[in-house]
C-alpha cells in the first residue's frame, strides 16, 4: 500500500475481542484515490507480552484476548517510597482503612512495584464537605516530614463513599491542578470486599500513574512492530468530549496523549484543553501567534508533546501515527521519505497496541492511545464540572469507557471559553487519567 506525500488517512473500526484475536476493518481514504475502498482484514492472533524476568511467568500469549497477573511481575515496576491515605467514608473505620492499605501495598509489591510497606502518615478520616481543606492539610503534613529529606509525596490513596456526588471530581481537580499529586480512589464496597482481583487491578493503575510499565510487547523489544520499530516513532491519540444535549453553552473538552517511550510505546503523556461548544476540530493542536519581541511564535498540544518525547527518549520522532477517537481517524506521517506499508502491517500494529491497555489484563476494542485520550478528556471535565460521575476509574475491572452520556456539566455562558486549570508538570508526564 502506498500513500503519496507520506500521508495516508484511514478510518478504523475494531470489533470486540474474538477467540482468535481481534478483527479490524479499515476504510482507506487516500488523497490519490478517486474513491474510498473498504478493506476487510482477517482475524489476527494475540500479541505476545513480556513481563519481568523475576516472575515465574516471564511472558504470555493471550489465547482469548485476556490473561491475569498470576505468577507475573510488572515489566517495569514503579516506585512509591512515600504515600498516605485519606478516608472520606464514615462507614470505614480506621482499622479497616489501615488493613485495606496494608493489603494494597502488599499486592503492589507482589506485582513488582517498589512500594513502601508503611505510609508516611497513618490514614486519616475526613468529611466529604471538607475535601479541599483535608487534602491540603494532609499534603502539607506529609511534606513537612518529606521536604527536609528532599522527597515528595508519591501517591495518595483515597477511600470514598459508594455514592460520593461531586467528591471524586473535586478531589481529582485539587490533586492534579493544585497540589500536583497523583491519587488512587477506592470505593467503600471494595474496601470491605478486598478481593485479590480488585487489588491486582488497582495495582496496575497505580503503577502507570507513578511512571511504571505493566507489560510491553515482545515484538517491541525485538524491534518487529511494523511502522514503529524501524525508526523513532511517536503515537498520538486524541478525543473531544461534548456536554450533555441541551447544555447549549458548556465547552467541549479536547484531550491529546502521546507515547513517551520508544521502541516500547506504552507510556503516554496527556494534555487537555477546553474549546468552543460542540466543536469537533481540536482547536489547540497547533497554534500560531505574534509576539512583539519574538515575532511569529508557534505552539500547541502537538508541539508540547513532541518536545516531551524528545526529552524522554533523546530522539526526534521520524514518524508520527495519530489515532482520533469518535472520528476513528488514523493518520500516518513520515518525514523525508515516502510512506510504504501494507494493510497487514496496519492490522498488526493496531492489533498489537490493543493488548497494551494499562488498566486491565485484556485486549480492548479501542486502540489504547485513543482510549487514553477519551479518559483524559472526561477527567478534564471534572476540573470544570466536578460533579460528573466516573465509575470507570473506581470499578473493580476497567472495562467501562467513562461517564454515561447524561453526565451533567456546568454552563459557562455565551462568552469566550474559560480555560481549564493547568495540570501540574509532574502530573502531565504520567498516565494520571488511568
Amino acid at each position: 500500500m502506498h500513500a503519496s506525500r507520506g500521508v495516508l488517512t484511514i478510518q478504523a473500526r475494531t470489533a470486540p475481542p474474538a477467540r482468535r484475536g481481534i478483527g479490524f476493518c479499515f476504510l482507506l481514504l487516500a488523497r490519490d484515490r478517486p474513491r474510498s475502498c473498504l478493506v476487510c482484514l482477517s482475524l489476527s492472533r494475540g500479541a505476545k507480552l513480556k513481563y519481568h524476568d523475576s516472575g515465574r511467568e516471564k511472558d504470555v500469549l493471550p489465547r482469548i484476548g485476556q490473561w491475569n497477573m498470576m505468577n507475573k511481575k510488572m515489566v517495569n515496576g514503579g516506585r512509591v517510597s512515600s504515600w498516605t491515605c485519606i478516608n472520606f467514608s464514615r462507614n470505614v473505620q480506621d482499622s479497616a482503612a489501615r488493613g485495606f492499605c496494608h493489603e494494597l501495598a502488599i499486592m503492589c509489591q507482589i506485582s513488582g512495584m517498589d512500594f513502601a510497606s508503611e505510609p508516611v502518615l497513618a490514614p486519616v478520616t475526613a468529611r466529604p464537605e471538607h475535601v479541599e481543606r483535608a487534602l491540603k492539610a494532609r499534603y502539607q503534613d506529609a511534606m513537612n516530614v518529606l521536604r527536609p529529606q528532599g522527597r515528595d509525596l508519591d501517591l495518595l490513596i483515597v477511600i470514598l463513599p459508594d455514592n460520593n456526588g461531586c467528591l471524586y471530581g473535586d478531589l481529582k481537580r485539587i490533586c492534579e491542578t493544585d497540589l500536583g499529586l497523583v491519587s488512587q480512589c477506592c470505593l467503600t464496597k471494595h474496601v470491605f470486599k478486598m478481593s485479590k482481583q480488585y487489588l491486582a487491578n488497582v495495582a496496575l493503575k497505580i503503577n502507570v500513574k507513578v511512571g511504571g510499565r505493566n507489560t510491553v510487547l515482545v515484538d517491541a523489544l525485538t524491534r518487529r512492530i511494523p511502522l514503529v520499530s524501524d525508526r523513532p516513532t511517536i503515537i498520538f491519540g486524541a478525543d473531544v468530549t461534548h456536554p450533555h444535549p441541551g447544555e447549549d453553552s458548556s465547552p467541549s473538552i479536547a484531550a491529546v496523549v502521546a507515547s513517551q517511550d520508544w521502541p516500547e510505546v506504552t507510556k503516554y503523556a496527556g494534555l487537555v484543553s477546553a474549546q468552543a461548544h460542540r466543536q469537533e476540530l481540536i482547536q489547540d493542536l497547533f497554534k500560531v501567534w505574534q509576539d512583539p519581541q519574538r515575532g511569529t511564535v508557534t505552539g500547541g498540544m502537538i508541539k508540547e508533546l513532541l518536545i516531551s518525547f524528545k526529552r524522554a527518549t533523546g530522539q526526534k520522532p521520524q514518524r508520527i501515527i495519530f489515532y482520533r477517537e469518535q472520528a476513528a481517524l488514523l493518520i500516518i506521517m513520515s518525514f523525508g521519505m515516502r510512506t510504504n506499508f501494507t494493510a497487514d502491517e496496519l492490522q498488526t500494529l493496531t492489533n498489537n497496541l490493543c493488548y497494551t491497555y494499562a488498566r486491565c489484563t485484556r485486549s480492548v476494542s479501542i486502540v489504547p492511545p485513543a482510549y487514553y485520550a477519551h479518559l483524559a478528556a472526561f477527567r478534564a471535565r471534572f476540573y470544570m464540572e466536578p460533579d460528573t460521575s466516573d465509575s470507570g476509574s473506581m470499578a473493580s475491572a476497567a472495562t467501562g469507557r467513562g461517564p454515561p452520556p447524561g453526565a451533567r456539566s456546568r454552563a459557562t455562558g455565551n462568552v469566550a471559553v474559560r480555560p481549564l486549570p493547568a495540570l501540574k508538570e509532574n502530573v502531565k508526564r504520567v498516565m494520571f487519567y488511568c
